[in-house]
């Protein structure tokens, strides 16, 4: 959003903060740019509008650069989804489903960030920094023009550097909130992980 000021002080003010925008992408970048692999269990909590609780989840998530992803939730609400440079893929064990698409269904999302493609991340998103006690908390703002998924992103980092936390606001103000543990960064994970591979009977789906 756009501040129109009047005037010498107003000025200051739009050079200060684009000052301080910039220097917070750069910043969010570096630390993005660090992240190699990164594994760690994640607890989920997905809230509607007026901040009721709608689901609860847990799992476990792995990264690697660049651009290969797994998320796996835990029982009840199992499911895997799965990303390497060319596939996605999304499977329901309850549903016994496995939904295959073009890994650019990734594109926009915090995945496709957090994996490794934030070249654009200033086209895409203002970003601010809040310096606060144990780490850094960066807000990214979707800008007006584009079609972004999510209308903000928050990225929780500790004094250590590591990401411990994310918070995603959609279009329809549904606010997912997630905690990271046992966080394990730059240790080394083999591609295979990123490969899927279909269990014996189960429906597939292929997205075109």
């Amino acid at each position: 959003m756009k501040r129109f000021l009047n005037g010498f002080i107003g000025l200051l003010f739009i050079c200060s903060t684009a000052h301080v925008v910039a220097s917070a992408e750069e910043d969010l970048s570096k630390r993005l740019k660090a992240i190699e692999t990164f594994s760690a269990a994640f607890t989920q909590i997905i809230s509607d509008p007026s901040g009721e609780e709608i689901q609860s989840t847990s799992g476990l998530v792995q990264l690697k650069t660049p651009g290969l992803f797994y998320w796996q939730v835990n029982p009840p609400f199992e499911q895997l989804v799965v990303a390497n440079q060319q596939f996605l893929w999304v499977y329901d064990a309850d549903l016994e489903q496995v939904t295959i698409s073009d890994r650019q269904k990734l594109d926009n999302s915090p995945a496709q960030i957090l994996s490794g493609d934030f070249s654009s991340l200033g086209d895409q998103y203002s970003v601010t920094e809040k310096k606060q006690k144990g780490g850094n908390l960066y807000r990214l703002k979707a800008l007006v023009d584009n079609n972004q998924t999510f209308t903000e992103l928050l990225f929780e980092f500790s004094n250590q550097s590591l990401l411990t936390g994310m918070k995603l606001t959609d279009r329809l103000g549904q606010v997912t909130s997630v905690l990271f543990s046992e966080i394990k960064l730059n240790t080394g994970i083999a591609d295979t992980v990123f490969e899927f591979g279909t269990p014996e009977g189960v429906d597939i789906i292929v997205n075109e």
